[in-house]
């Protein structure tokens, strides 16, 4: 399932603020992703593999969301989120003499459309919040590039007050349905270059950080950890200022395709059913908020994602675009 670099750090994020009557959240956020977008190539030397090529090509995301929250009762809320985007790249060698450059933007993009719903439990001074949610397509790579039906999952989160300060473990499991067992190549190709073939022009599919090959998951899932303002340590720490550092290990199942004998010259060829374990990675995130006002929020955060090594660790390290990332986010409470 197609995941966005900023959301690396599943299942670790700041609920939404308890109110009793329905609200709404908006937030314009920008955020630079660092790295290479186009990945490497590797060469074997005496003192091992080193990375050849790849150009540090920074992207800078704009980004506008919604989040709608509406209690049920007292312990019980439903919600939504939805969202656009638009990327602008750039590049540290750029045709037509090098240096730095703008490279290309993507037109405006949205977001899928999350549905949620919950319940909050309490067990002695902590909280145990149980939920439901739904993934429905929105975007133009679930609708188009490779289509989505949907991804039901279910949430839970445990929130422990610890001096002040408080300590969440969280964790999620989703189980997306495509209407592909791969995304189809060529759909959503971002160049508009055609190649004369033999059986006619066709548009190649260039390397955009978006998408690796492969096939779709039949399976996602996380687990985190996050400490919630621990500058709350501090006395003298001011009440509108907010802190978090968490960390994540997010993973994925591939189908598996069943055994299959293939008639060749020399006779019948057995071939064996591949071998897909579970691939993942870990995600980081360091942030700081102020609350300006009741209406509106400022925030600053830190994240990454590392790939992890539980399967293919050289395919999946190779393919995987950068995730370095620097947000700043403004958030009106409405």
């Amino acid at each position: 399932m197609k995941t966005v670099p900023l959301l690396a750090v599943v299942g670790v994020c700041l609920p939404w603020a308890a109110r009793a009557e329905p609200s709404i959240d908006v937030t314009f956020a920008n955020t630079v992703v660092a790295g290479s977008s186009s990945p490497p190539a590797f060469s074997d030397t005496l003192t091992g593999t080193v990375p050849v090529g790849g150009m540090f090509n920074p992207r800078l995301r704009l980004g506008l969301s919604a989040a709608l929250r509406i209690p049920i009762g007292e312990r019980g809320d439903l919600g939504a989120q939805w969202g656009l985007w638009r990327d602008q790249a750039f590049c540290d060698t750029c045709e037509g003499g090098g240096g730095p450059g703008v490279l290309g933007d993507e037109l405006l993009g949205s977001t899928d459309l999350t549905l949620s719903g919950g319940h909050r439990l309490d067990v002695g001074e902590s909280a145990l919040r149980l939920g439901v949610l739904a993934v429905l397509p929105a975007s133009k790579d679930a609708l188009w590039c490779n289509p989505l039906v949907g991804a039901p999952g279910i949430t839970a989160a445990l929130t422990v007050p610890a001096g002040g300060t408080a300590l969440r473990a969280s964790a999620r499991a989703s189980r997306p349905f495509y209407l592909h067992n791969a995304a189809p190549v060529g759909i959503c190709s971002a160049s508009d270059d055609r190649v004369q073939t033999l059986t006619g022009a066709v548009s190649p599919t260039p390397w955009d950080g978006g998408r690796t090959t492969g096939a779709n998951p039949t399976f996602t899932g996380s687990v985190g950890a996050a400490w919630v303002n621990p500058h709350a340590l501090w006395k003298d720490a001011p009440a509108a200022w907010s802190t978090r550092i968490s960390v994540g290990l997010d993973g994925r199942r591939d189908p598996v395709d069943p055994a299959a004998q293939v008639a060749t010259l020399t006779g019948v060829v057995d071939v064996p059913p591949p071998r897909r374990p579970l691939t993942g990675g870990v995600s980081w995130s360091i942030g700081s908020g102020w609350a300006v006002s009741e209406a509106l929020g400022l925030d600053l955060a830190l994240s990454d994602r590392l790939p992890a090594w539980i399967a293919d660790p050289g395919g999946a390290f190779r393919a995987t675009p950068a995730r370095t990332a620097i947000t700043l986010s403004a958030t009106g409470h409405l």
